[in-house]
């Protein structure tokens, strides 16, 4: 199996259905415009992250199993960022069709306030410290580089839309932790069939060597499961609130 079959046998008609359900739900001008900026954030935010990874041999690509490369990744991969944040809006709109009339908490309607803007600020000043600590402590020859290199990204990122959003999320668990950990689950699954396809592989000296079915090793499990809930709060949050 190719990276390009991967996608015809396992994300492409997922992204069909999914795509069909939010379009029964009610899809609007909002929706759109949050979704394209939304496929923007993700190239240039997660673009140098995995090419960082292949450089640094977390992961590779097998030879013959994908089109070319653009820098170190495959042409299928940058499709798989925006495939998967497709999913992600697609699957949020159509939970949130199922069961409408949610609003947000009082103040949510609004612009945070100074207060947590600071807090978010200092978040962000907290993580930069703690990366510049991580890349002195961990590389190439470190059990746990492809687990720092996975939640330091992502991880805070989270907590952040939570300080700035938790008005909005709360009243909406679950429009968006379903659907991200239900396709976190579909894509870790097929994730294990691409593995034992041997279409990409990992350094075993750069994983803590849990495996899922001794094959997945759990990193890639979080990672879907991180990046889809990453991707469902930032279409909440920065949809208008009579679109949510």
């Amino acid at each position: 199996m190719t990276y390009a079959g991967f996608h015809l046998r396992f994300t492409l008609p997922v992204l069909l259905l999914a795509g069909f359900g939010a379009a029964w739900a009610g899809w609007e001008a909002p929706h759109t415009s949050v979704t394209l900026l939304l496929l923007a954030i993700v190239m240039v935010f997660t673009a140098p992250w995995d090419n960082a990874a292949v450089r640094h041999g977390i992961w590779d690509f097998a030879p013959g199993r994908y089109g070319f490369r653009i820098v170190r990744l495959p042409v299928e991969e940058y499709a798989f960022f925006w495939i998967q944040t497709l999913l992600v809006v697609a699957l949020v709109r159509w939970w949130g069709g199922l069961f409408p009339g949610r609003s947000s908490l009082p103040g949510g309607e609004g612009h945070p306030g100074m207060l947590t803007w600071s807090v978010a600020g200092a978040g962000l000043l907290l993580w930069a410290a703690v990366g510049w600590w991580g890349r002195r402590r961990f590389g190439r020859r470190d059990r746990w580089h492809y687990a720092w290199h996975l939640l330091f990204w992502f991880g805070p990122l989270i907590a952040i839309q939570w300080v700035l959003g938790w008005r909005v999320f709360v009243p909406r668990l679950d429009q968006f932790l379903i659907p991200a950990l239900a396709l976190g689950a579909w894509l870790s699954w097929a994730d294990l069939k691409a593995v034992r396809e041997r279409i990409w592989f990992f350094d075993p000296g750069q994983i803590l060597g849990w495996k899922w079915r001794g094959v997945l090793p759990w990193e890639e499990v979080v990672f879907f499961m991180l990046t889809s809930l990453l991707v469902a709060q930032s279409f909440l949050l920065l949809l208008p609130e009579a679109a949510r």
